[in-house]
């Protein structure tokens, strides 16, 4: 297993998960002619799988979003109130929580707030 200690540091955590997740299914590769070749395409599959579900996510996200920005509907606020949480949701999954923006995702999409001076 030398070669696994030749990857770079900044992939290396990727491909040990990769390799941890497809020996999961150790019983069905095992059973192949050529083991190796059956465990990367476990791990093709596997990636596959995770590229299919950021495609889901970030489809619900894009309709979520020309959704709120449609001025033609009539808003109805419980229902943006909890597709705004939908979306900061799916953001903390894809980004993870370490990574989450500062500021949440609802009030990046608030209307601004006008400056009216008050009269005294």
């Amino acid at each position: 297993m030398d070669w696994r200690k030749n990857i770079k540091r900044e992939l290396r955590p990727y491909v040990e998960r990769l390799i941890a997740e497809s020996f999961m299914h150790k019983e069905s590769y095992s059973k192949a002619e050529d083991k190796g070749k059956a465990q990367l395409w476990l791990a093709l599959g596997i990636l596959q799988k995770q590229i299919q579900e950021l495609n889901l996510k970030l489809d619900y996200i894009e309709k979520a979003l020309q959704g709120i920005g449609r001025k033609d509907q009539k808003i109805n606020v419980d229902q943006v109130r909890k597709e705004k949480e939908d979306v900061e949701r799916i953001f903390r999954e894809i980004i993870g929580r370490k990574f989450a923006p500062k500021k949440p995702v609802s009030t990046i999409f608030e209307r601004p707030k006008s400056k009216v001076k008050k009269k005294k």
